[in-house]
């Protein structure tokens, strides 16, 4: 029996890219926050789409909350030596897992919720 009839290997990569997932970081210096910041921070490897209420409002600033979208599906637990504005910083990205759930995008760019 096959399940994945009529799908090509493009259409399985095209819907890997939509994963979106929220993630932590942390180590970002507060005189670089904000969403020019955050785009550096995850454009190592993924695209940033936006940042949480609580971090652009800085309720908490221990770490900045970001939804990202990933084309892998592993789970996110990294460390990176980034320069943000000329000032050399460690920063450690893990994926939110206690939090809201992960939404998935549609074929066409929607964002659903997962149940």
């Amino acid at each position: 029996m096959v399940l994945l009839q009529g799908l090509s290997d493009e259409s399985v990569e095209e819907r890997n890219n939509n994963r979106l997932s929220w993630i932590h970081c942390l180590g970002i210096p507060l005189q670089v926050w904000g969403s020019d910041c955050f785009s550096k921070v995850v454009n190592i490897y993924k695209t940033f789409v936006k940042a949480a209420k609580e971090t652009e409002i800085l309720e908490h600033i221990e770490f900045a909350r970001l939804l990202i979208r990933v084309s892998s599906l592993s789970f996110i637990n990294r460390c990176d030596k980034i320069r943000i504005n000329n000032i050399i910083c460690w920063i450690k990205e893990m994926e939110d897992t206690r939090g809201k759930k992960t939404s998935v995008t549609a074929g066409d760019g929607r964002i659903m919720k997962t149940p």
